[in-house]
């Protein structure tokens, strides 16, 4: 339980039932089920929040029951358990969780979250219960975001039915924050129950993503939470905090004026301090010494591919004609 409360947002505050018609977790550790009764104020659930990457793919699943007022009325089985629920003495089945703490401010912040899922309708008798998540960027713009609900399937007639699954797999594709989170929407109360509420996260390769500006200049920068980020970024050179300028080796360089310190050794182009002929989409410069146009570079490289996947090239020579025609082929065509 400890664990458990430190994983979510909103543990010590949710409304927790000891039931074993309700309870989905298996063993006698524990037979919570958390109740969400909408317009009696219990609105939001648990929620939790995860910094991604791009790429990251998050898993989350819940089981759900409810129960159908209408239906208690005429089961008792079910009857026993909403009377339970609502005794004035509500540690008679076992209620835990803040009943008169913060419940009503959970309940209005999922009224401002819902209003960003616009998509959700009622479905048959079941009460408006999801599993939901949304998509923020690093800015903490709101991106995208979606919702599992809770179906007829799910409905307690007071045989024990099986729990439905909710769950819901999404790919991050781009740095921000997944906010996921239990609600029940009903504006007039019903009762809605969860378990086993889970989130696995599988991360990709990325650690580390960095935008840049043509001259090299850092747009954005992100790392992965608990990594360390590297400090070789613009055309793979090191970049300096104290100066902000790149170290390429014969010279440093100033992305923001887009000029090197130090004049140019093959003197290259009009100016010796000019980076890259003052073109960085179309040029790279790998040692601060000699300019190279990229499309030279990607004709050759990928001709040289080509004719080895082909079979055609048996020794060094063969490559070295295959890059040389390649490379003319980029750069008639850059």
């Amino acid at each position: 339980m400890e664990a458990e409360s430190q994983q979510f947002i909103g543990y010590d505050e949710v409304v927790r039932i000891s039931a074993d018609m309700l309870n989905h977790t298996p063993g006698e550790e524990t037979s919570y089920a958390m109740r969400l009764s909408g317009g009696y104020g219990e609105n939001m659930g648990l929620a939790k929040s995860i910094s991604v990457m791009p790429w990251d793919t998050v898993r989350m699943e819940v089981y759900g029951k409810y129960i159908d007022i209408g239906e208690a009325k005429r089961n008792p089985a079910v009857m026993a358990v909403l009377m339970a629920i609502t005794a004035a003495d509500p540690f008679a089945m076992g209620i835990d969780g803040g009943l008169n703490t913060s419940i009503n401010t959970l309940g209005s912040e999922s009224g401002s979250l819902a209003g960003l899922l616009t998509s959700k309708k009622e479905i048959g008798d079941a009460p408006p219960a999801y599993l939901n998540y949304l998509f923020f960027d690093r800015e903490m713009q709101y991106k995208y975001g979606g919702f599992v609900q809770m179906s007829n399937a799910a409905r307690e007639d007071g045989s024990n039915v099986s729990h439905e699954k909710l769950s819901q797999q999404v790919v991050a594709e781009e740095p921000g924050y997944f906010y996921i989170y239990l609600s029940n929407d009903s504006n007039t109360g019903s009762e809605a129950f969860f378990d086993d509420f889970t989130i696995m996260t599988s991360e990709s390769y990325i650690v580390q993503q960095t935008d840049y500006y043509p001259y090299g200049m850092i747009a954005k920068n992100w790392t992965r939470v608990g990594e360390k980020a590297t400090k070789d970024l613009f055309q793979g050179k090191t970049y300096e905090d104290l100066t902000k300028w790149y170290d390429f080796h014969a010279r440093r360089y100033d992305a923001s004026l887009g000029r090197w310190f130090g004049v140019d050794p093959r003197d290259q182009f009009a100016s010796p301090y000019l980076a890259m002929g003052n073109n960085p989409v179309m040029m790279v410069d790998p040692d601060g010494e000699l300019a190279w146009f990229v499309p030279i570079i990607i004709g050759a490289v990928m001709n040289v591919g080509i004719n080895a996947v082909q079979g055609n090239i048996n020794n060094f020579w063969q490559g070295l004609g295959y890059a040389a025609v390649g490379a003319a082929a980029g750069a008639l065509g850059g």
